[in-house]
């Protein structure tokens, strides 16, 4: 998992270090970066949240230049 997140990592502009790229559907990748996360070790950066409701917004979003971050789409309230 390290080695595949290195992979993608690079210097931003802003001197952090950012993963970019596609990620493969893994459960096991899933879980370890919601671990990190959850210990501060992993930050993901998010450009905005959307309702499933909107998702058609959401499509039209990532189409559009200037999103520094990823969309993420709620599928459910959080409870």
């Amino acid at each position: 998992m390290k080695d595949t997140l290195l992979s993608f990592t690079h210097k931003g502009s802003e001197g952090r270090h950012e993963i970019t790229g596609t990620a493969r559907e893994d459960i096991d990748d899933v879980k370890t970066l919601s671990r990190l996360a959850q210990n501060g070790e992993f930050q993901p950066v998010v450009h905005k949240t959307f309702e499933l409701s909107d998702i058609q917004e959401a499509h039209r979003a990532i189409e559009k230049p200037g999103k520094h971050g990823s969309l993420v789409v709620r599928v459910c309230d959080e409870s």
